[in-house]
């Protein structure tokens, strides 16, 4: 699932192969020793008609999205429209939507509480364009840190921040481009240091990137900031690692984009359609793991012959580099899964649901994007919002949470002009999620009137 921005975004429509199963759920064996994860489709709303919604409830307020699929009681709302490819994007504690698209960092609120940030209700804060993409709040508030030209790069903070605040200051250098994927992720510990996910720089070539890298970020920067060499390997083998989120334990989770055209020696030409699935970690607290890239990749929940659990990983046969598949399932080698999700779901942006807005059965899943990936060609899935449970170290639930919906009422894989990239929670509970191929942000509410 490569995220190169020279790829074609003309994707025809689809609903996903029969294979996945009707929910198209992350499923795992109930054999010993399998990981369990299982999909469960839930009621969904009614057709919304279009245009401004004068909702009672605040988290529903905004121009409705038609054709949306959500279990009931959900609403989904366009909260910002006319953006640049916005992709990652944070919410501050008074409300402040910040996101980095191609033109810049963009600030946005909603002064008169309609529901919608209008264009006299955004700014831009940094000029010129941003490839990278990723955007981090620094947890004392003090600084928003980006991801541009030319590395990681912030500017002062403050609640309310309307206006620039001035030139931004370099604080790494020299990130590895990795045309393939180029897009940066940022965020932060509890402690203070930044962590930068770095794509691989082709389908099978780690390069300078496939990892994350962890900087401790000192209280005076040094002139043209610290290099990108200087950071800490914190891990390693992860192809392409958008999506980060932190958990309410501060364990850190990570979900992968498998590798495309897999076909090992005995298999259909079209087995790359459901193979690899997309990782699901959680990382190891310890610094210095590796996960399995170029060198594993993970089943995910279509089975294959006899191997069915979704998070097993299994030697690749274009880059094994003598690594059989014993060594691929050895953990003292590799880092095990918690999980995986359908092939090419593409995820991208993730957060953990600690709102109060959501029925409590949501407080703590991961809530993940999923930005569909070219490599299905005509059997698209993907373009959905994923809900993610979890139980200690393994995945035990994941299914579509938010996608559209089809004339029947049934949810419609692969098709919707949404296509998710960044989510954020916001003070209130809603979750903010952006659409780079639509320009717009999408805000997800609760509640009834």
């Amino acid at each position: 699932m490569d995220n190169s921005p020279s790829r074609s975004w003309d994707i025809r429509s689809s609903v996903g192969a029969a294979r996945l199963g009707r929910a198209l759920a992350v499923l795992l064996t109930a054999c010993s020793g399998a990981r369990s994860q299982r999909g469960v489709e839930r009621p969904h709303t009614g057709r919304p008609e279009a245009g401004r919604s004068r909702s009672a409830i605040p988290s529903c307020r905004g121009d409705s999205v038609g054709d949306v699929w959500a279990p009931r009681g959900f609403c989904v709302t366009r909260y910002a429209d006319g953006l640049d490819r916005p992709r990652h994007l944070v919410v501050a504690p008074d409300g402040g939507v910040f996101v980095a698209t191609r033109a810049g960092v963009i600030a946005l609120w909603d002064a008169d509480q309609d529901g919608v940030a209008s264009e006299e209700e955004r700014a831009t804060l940094t000029p010129g364009e941003i490839g990278m993409q990723g955007i981090a709040l620094s947890p004392d508030g003090a600084f928003l840190y980006y991801a541009g030209d030319p590395g990681v790069l912030r500017i002062p903070f403050r609640a309310g921040l309307r206006r620039s605040p001035g030139a931004p200051q370099v604080v790494i250098h020299g990130l590895p481009a990795t045309i393939s994927h180029p897009y940066k992720a940022l965020t932060f510990d509890r402690e203070g240091r930044l962590y930068v996910a770095v794509g691989s720089s082709d389908n099978l070539t780690p390069g300078e990137g496939a990892r994350i890298v962890r900087f401790a970020i000192p209280a005076a920067l040094p002139e043209g900031g610290m290099a990108y060499g200087a950071g800490e390997a914190f891990a390693t083998g992860l192809r392409n690692a958008e999506a980060l989120t932190w958990d309410r334990e501060g364990r850190l989770w990570a979900f992968v984009n498998g590798r495309d055209y897999l076909r090992p020696p005995g298999t259909p030409e079209s087995f790359y359609l459901d193979h690899p699935g997309d990782w699901i970690f959680r990382l190891a607290a310890e610094p210095g793991r590796f996960y399995g890239f170029p060198h594993c990749w993970v089943l995910g929940p279509v089975a294959w012959g006899e191997r069915r659990d979704p998070a097993s990983q299994w030697a690749d046969p274009e880059a094994a580099a003598g690594h059989d598949d014993a060594w691929c399932q050895d953990a003292t080698h590799v880092q095990p899964a918690a999980g995986a999700l359908p092939a090419h779901v593409a995820p991208l942006g993730a957060v953990t649901y600690t709102g109060t807005l959501f029925p409590s059965e949501y407080q703590g899943n991961l809530i993940v994007t999923s930005h569909g990936s070219w490599n299905r060609h005509e059997h698209q899935i993907g373009r959905a919002l994923w809900r993610v449970v979890v139980s200690g170290d393994r995945v035990t639930e994941a299914a579509p949470f938010v996608a559209e919906r089809a004339g029947d009422g049934n949810r419609l894989e692969g098709s919707w002009s949404v296509r998710p990239v960044g989510v954020a929670q916001g003070p209130e509970g809603a979750l903010y999620v952006t659409s780079d191929e639509r320009g717009e942000i999408l805000r997800v509410g609760y509640g009834r009137e």
